[in-house]
């Protein structure tokens, strides 16, 4: 992941306790962290390296932080989106927040075929190309 953010500031959506952005963060990226949990925020200001980051306790859906930011990734935290409508929103207010020609990383659960009971089908890629595709402004 440090190698796609290239030393430019990162937004990470659902930062919890911060596993993920205090580690960037101590590598020398500027990480933002937006969540909607007061609690877990204040976990994760307990832990030490914390006050290097710029937390913002809101939900990301529909958050429009000043950026530009030259990656913007959520770990697990996307999956909590159950609603589509919640998703489209969520993916077009962070192209918002992108730089020109930069990322957003989205890490989630792929259930498999099994799990539909309907007889759904679906297809898994886990060695896709990386696409950089120009969003929305």
């Amino acid at each position: 992941m440090a190698e796609l953010a290239d030393g430019r500031a990162v937004l990470e959506l659902g930062i919890g306790t911060g596993r993920i952005g205090l580690a960037r963060s101590q590598r020398g990226l500027p990480v933002a962290g937006i969540d909607n949990a007061p609690a877990i925020l204040a976990a994760l200001c307990a832990k030490p390296g914390s006050e290097a980051l710029h937390l913002v306790c809101a939900d990301f859906v529909d958050m429009l932080l000043p950026g530009p930011f030259g990656l913007i990734y959520a770990v697990a935290s996307f999956g909590d989106l159950l609603i589509q409508a919640e998703q489209v929103r969520c993916v077009v207010n962070t192209a918002r927040c992108l730089a020109p020609d930069d990322l957003l990383l989205i890490q989630t659960a792929v259930p498999g075929a099994e799990a539909f009971d309907s007889g759904g089908k679906m297809s898994r890629c886990s060695t896709c190309p990386t696409q950089r595709a120009r969003a929305p402004r």
